[in-house]
């Protein structure tokens, strides 16, 4: 038999398996298989910690989201476990809603199916190993203006319709030393220089929430693809507003990155100095993670820290007659 136990939004994962930890263990003694169900909204540095809390032989964690149904199992193996896990982290979940919605959306400008399952064999690996990386086995999709090695990379342009990379730039470079899986590279305008995702070589963007409105651009294929649950985040760059427009059309979190923060070592040139890679997510946490890991830099979280210099007062809230 199968005991869930459930991690949400709200509490403190330390302090909550610490109050049902024991249960689950007397659970698990009397011949039950333990289910721990953790809140997506959590974000992955929390999933992390209560798996390293949780680490019981047989258990197995659900991260999962109301948002988008979507449901990633990664087994927590302890010192005493011989065998790999044995089924990837549910890429195919992912690829499948991909292929449900991405004709209907234009999310996708390129897809990279086995790499992603390859990428998500390794990350299985690396947990059970206990080798796991900042961000090993989270479904990211890049802006299809960074290199990905033996992809296509169209700057969303007829002209480089055939322009196979053959390295990867800075940007895909450090997702993968994340452990992340690439789910794609997602659609832009042409050169990325537009508001709206729109060029001649593939059909627009549509926006998840209306697919009769825009998601904004340029990164509106990475915007929509983290709105409509394609990938759990998303990386575009931002020059004059084409991260935090489409995030502002779509519904999730995007951040414009100081410039000179985030590089993106042997990518597109064609543009101007000032445009940055940066994160599209669902939630501030997770962007600060991808961020992290774009930057090269943590950044800790902070719980009820004043910061320097601001002064914040707590007023009541009123209700407009």
């Amino acid at each position: 038999m199968i005991k869930r136990f459930g991690i949400s939004r709200g509490v403190s994962p330390r302090e909550d398996l610490k109050s049902v930890g024991e249960s689950a263990r007397i659970c698990e003694e009397n011949g039950f298989e333990v289910l721990w169900f953790i809140d997506h909204q959590l974000g992955m540095k929390d999933v992390y910690a209560a798996m390293n809390v949780a680490a019981l032989n047989t258990a197995k964690i659900e991260i999962g989201s109301a948002v988008t149904n979507l449901v990633t199992r990664h087994p927590t193996v302890t010192a005493n476990a011989t065998t790999a896990l044995d089924e990837l982290s549910d890429i195919e979940d992912t690829l499948h809603r991909i292929d449900t919605f991405n004709p209907v959306l234009n999310a996708f400008l390129g897809r990279v199916d086995e790499l992603a399952r390859k990428q998500a064999a390794e990350a299985e690996q690396a947990y059970a190993m206990g080798d796991a990386r900042a961000l090993s086995g989270v479904p990211v999709s890049v802006k299809d203006t960074f290199h990905l090695t033996g992809s296509v990379t169209t700057f969303g342009s007829l002209a480089y319709r055939a322009n196979v990379s053959h390295h990867n730039s800075g940007v895909v470079k450090r997702l993968r030393a994340a452990g992340t899986v690439i789910t794609g590279k997602t659609n832009t305008s042409e050169f990325a220089q537009s508001a709206t995702t729109e060029n001649l070589f593939a059909d627009d963007c549509h926006n998840p929430w209306d697919i009769s409105r825009t998601s904004g651009g340029s990164s509106g294929g990475a915007a929509a693809s983290v709105a409509a649950g394609l990938s759990s985040m998303a990386v575009g760059a931002d020059g004059g507003g084409s991260i935090r427009i489409p995030a502002a059309f779509t519904g999730v979190f995007g951040l414009k990155p100081t410039y000179g923060l985030c590089h993106d070592e042997n990518g597109l040139n064609a543009m101007s100095d000032f445009i940055s890679p940066g994160p599209l997510t669902r939630r501030v946490a997770d962007a600060r993670m991808l961020l992290s890991v774009l930057a090269e830099t943590a950044y800790p979280r902070l719980w009820g820290c004043a910061l320097p210099g601001v002064r914040v007062r707590e007023t009541a809230r009123t209700t407009r007659r």
